[in-house]
């Protein structure tokens, strides 16, 4: 497995996308955020998922977490994007 830790932000279709094509290439998905604390709590105990996240300012501020999957609606991809 890469060491990389990743995270998915969004729980509906494209996060569950995202995340077979993460396992698929052995990156590890070390946590999940969603719109509901409950809702990244269910992805994550389903899919086998170590963490869950609040919010994305939350798994922003994990010292951890490398890289960030914006796996949500494109309106709210525009919100949430910042430079790196």
């Amino acid at each position: 497995m890469h060491n990389i830790r990743t995270v998915l932000v969004g729980t509906g279709f494209m996060g569950w996308v995202h995340l077979e094509a993460l396992r698929r290439l052995n990156i590890q998905v070390a946590g999940v955020a969603a719109s509901s604390l409950a809702k990244a709590q269910e992805f994550a105990r389903k899919h086998g998922i170590a963490r869950a996240y609040a919010s994305l300012e939350e798994a922003l501020a994990d010292p951890t977490v490398q890289v960030v999957h914006l796996c949500v609606p494109n309106p709210i991809i525009t919100r949430w994007q910042r430079p790196h």
